[in-house]
């Protein structure tokens, strides 16, 4: 989704991650897992990333407004599944705030992964699996998502 992004604006990318740490059902991994992740990532590719940024919610306003003070955002990627939903927060966003000419680009991307199909191969140890399924800053993380896991369901009784 990154690179097609910075493809289609010629810009870097910077990352808004939704996590909430009250919500442990939707979001099982720390925000310090996720922090030691994005960190690695962004950092690994100066040119693709500028940053990123935890946010609690995935409204489009939380995101512009959490990162307004480091960006402008002029468009974002989001897969198939939220496209209609981000076309409506921006027209919300459009008649809150004047942006001028400054409208955010929408782009669907395609989904490369499936959350449920990464969460299997650490639910289930499977180290092949997951690392063909993420970036490979992530990869390295393996034991850690399998400790965390193991420690959201109990049965991780040494930690």
């Amino acid at each position: 989704m990154c690179t097609r992004l910075m493809k289609e604006n010629g810009l870097p990318v910077f990352i808004c991650v939704v996590h909430d740490e009250l919500s442990n059902n939707k979001y099982p991994f720390s925000k310090d897992l996720v922090k030691k992740y994005m960190g690695a990532i962004t950092s690994d590719d100066v040119k693709l990333f500028s940053g990123y940024k935890i946010v609690p919610t995935n409204l489009l306003e939380d995101s512009v407004i959490a990162i307004a003070d480091k960006i402008n955002p002029v468009s974002i990627c989001v897969g198939d599944s939220d496209f209609e939903n981000m076309l409506l927060q921006r027209e919300f966003l459009k008649k809150k705030y004047d942006l001028g000419a400054n409208e955010i680009e929408i782009y669907k991307t395609p989904r490369w992964t499936n959350n449920d199909d990464v969460r299997k191969c650490i639910e289930e140890e499977d180290f092949q699996s997951f690392k063909s399924k993420v970036p490979k800053d992530v990869a390295i993380l393996f034991n850690e998502f399998v400790k965390e896991y193991k420690e959201l369901k109990g049965e991780d009784k040494e930690a």
